[in-house]
């Protein structure tokens, strides 16, 4: 690798290599959403929430594209194991008994899921997905940080009007199992990564930009994360789009933003922290 002291906008190249070392030659983890280039898709059917989304193309263990009756009882699967989760809690729920509900052996499962993990992640795969979709849908004329923005509203909009109880209660099944939340945060990170190959490889962008974009991408992904936390903490059943509207408007400008409640969310300014200090 290239670690000369080339320098652009600001940005010494070498100060960077490692992250970008990172950013080109991360492998996936196992179970990782594929690239975007692996889509077989038409992105334009599916530019918005309001259009019906539709997976395609979900595989077994092995790789092979499940006919229509095996991804029928793949959806019986994912719903007897989350009425079971939500019954027992995921760690006193096994997959013997997620089988026998559905009058089928252990083995059987092994041909639809990697482990019993891969089915509370199936819900984050279906968004990662609407997500890639949406991206590549939308114009160069804008921006990577607000094709990002509007994907992530776009996706709140989705879980707002069609799946608001599922996705609540996957969201904190996996927060508070330990196991599932370490998961969560890797594949997260996974997602930052292929993110940025795309957008930044639509634009042909250099390494210190593509640094510049994997840095922006994080922070939007940190912002999203942040308003999904505070939707499934909210009793008041406000839209998940309203949590992630103040928490795109508190790294964009640090002003205060009236919470859905109608109550300020306290975004410290500077000359408001500078007095406290003094």
């Amino acid at each position: 690798m290239d670690r000369s002291n080339t320098h652009r906008k600001g940005i010494p190249i070498s100060d960077a290599a490692d992250v970008m070392e990172l950013l080109h030659n991360t492998a996936r983890a196992p179970g990782a959403p594929t690239e975007f280039q692996a889509l077989n898709v038409d992105a334009g059917k599916n530019r918005t929430s309001r259009t019906p989304f539709k997976r395609r193309g979900i595989k077994d263990p092995a790789g092979n594209v499940f006919t229509p009756y095996q991804r029928q009882f793949r959806t019986k699967l994912i719903s007897v194991a989350m009425e079971l989760f939500h019954k027992k809690g995921y760690e006193a729920t096994t997959i013997a008994e997620i089988m026998k509900s559905v009058g089928k052996t252990q083995r059987t499962f092994f041909r639809y899921f990697r482990g019993k993990d891969d089915v509370a992640f199936d819900w984050m795969d279906e968004q990662a997905e609407f997500v890639r979709i949406f991206l590549k849908s939308r114009p160069d004329t804008e921006t990577p940080m607000q094709s990002m923005r509007k994907a992530f509203l776009e996706l709140a909009d989705r879980n707002d009007a069609d799946e608001r109880d599922r996705v609540k209660f996957l969201t904190q099944l996996i927060l508070e199992t330990p196991a599932l939340s370490a998961r969560y945060h890797h594949e997260y990170s996974a997602l930052e990564i292929e993110y940025t190959r795309f957008l930044g490889g639509r634009r042909s962008l250099d390494k210190a930009d593509m640094f510049a974009l994997n840095t922006q991408i994080s922070v939007v992904n940190a912002a999203f994360n942040r308003g999904l936390r505070a939707w499934v903490a909210d009793t008041n059943k406000n839209r998940l789009r309203s949590w992630i509207t103040i928490a795109f408007a508190a790294f964009k400008d640090g002003q205060l933003r009236p919470a859905p409640s109608g109550k300020p969310v306290e975004v410290p300014s500077k000359r408001r922290a500078s007095r406290r200090r003094n």
